[in-house]
This record gives structure tokens, C-alpha cells and sequence, in this order.
């Protein structure tokens, strides 16, 4: 009975400090630019999903196609004190499949900590933008 009270009590601080996903659309503008340790690279599997995405027509953005892929996609995550990353929103681009794949590996780049505040503030928002381009 312990061991289940004990589990029940891990899962939901877990559960509490997860991160918060989103899709939104908004003026960005004045948010600071975050800092990175280098490119954005997504894993192939993530590449591979995004293509597949366009090839079963799950999507259709003006501009791309199952054999040329050029999307920006602008995102923002919010830090809280000490950095830890409280939200993650992405710049809706109008097919979920595809928001959800970009999303899922941002938050995988930002939890493994290739993203960082710029030190002017530590807890607040910053900005940055994905570009996935594939021929």
C-alpha cells in the first residue's frame, strides 16, 4: 500500500511540472530572441512523419508539396525561475499532423537543453523559428 501511495504521488508531481504544449498564432514581435547551442536540427523520424504528412494530402500549405518542403514555423517557450521550460506554443500553420510532429521534437530539443533564456531574464518568453527545407 505504501509502494502505491509513493507511486501515486510521484506520478502526479510529474504530472505537475510537465510541460504545457500549444498552438497559437499572435503578434511575437516584441519577444526576445532565444538563445541556441546550434542549428535546429530534427531527427529524421521527424522529417520522414512531416513528409508523410504531405504525401497521404493530411496537409496542404500553399507552397508545399510531398516532394518540396520549405516551412518557418516561429515558436515560443516560456521559461520559469531556474529555466525550467513551463510552455512551448507554436506558430499554428493550419495542419495538426504536422504542428504535432514539429511541436513533439522542439519540446525534445528543449528539454534536452539546446535552448536557453539570453540571461537578461531568466524566467519569461523568448522566441525562435524551425525551418524544416527538404527536396
Amino acid at each position: 500500500m505504501k509502494m502505491l501511495i509513493a507511486a501515486a504521488l510521484l506520478l502526479g508531481a510529474v504530472q505537475a511540472s510537465a510541460t504545457k504544449v500549444e498552438v497559437a498564432t499572435g503578434d511575437w514581435s516584441n519577444i526576445p530572441l532565444l538563445k541556441t547551442r546550434s542549428f535546429n536540427i530534427i531527427s529524421g523520424e521527424a522529417v520522414d512523419r512531416v513528409h508523410r504528412s504531405f504525401e497521404k494530402g493530411e496537409c496542404v500549405i500553399a507552397g508545399q508539396s510531398k516532394n518540396r518542403l520549405n516551412l518557418n514555423v516561429p515558436f515560443l517557450i516560456q521559461f520559469g525561475e531556474g529555466g525550467a521550460i513551463e510552455r512551448l506554443v507554436l506558430r499554428k500553420i493550419g495542419c495538426p499532423s504536422v504542428e504535432t510532429v514539429l511541436a513533439s521534437a522542439l519540446l525534445q530539443q528543449a528539454q534536452s537543453g539546446e535552448y536557453k533564456s539570453t540571461g537578461l531574464n531568466e524566467a519569461g518568453w523568448y522566441q525562435s523559428e524551425l525551418r524544416l527545407t527538404s527536396h
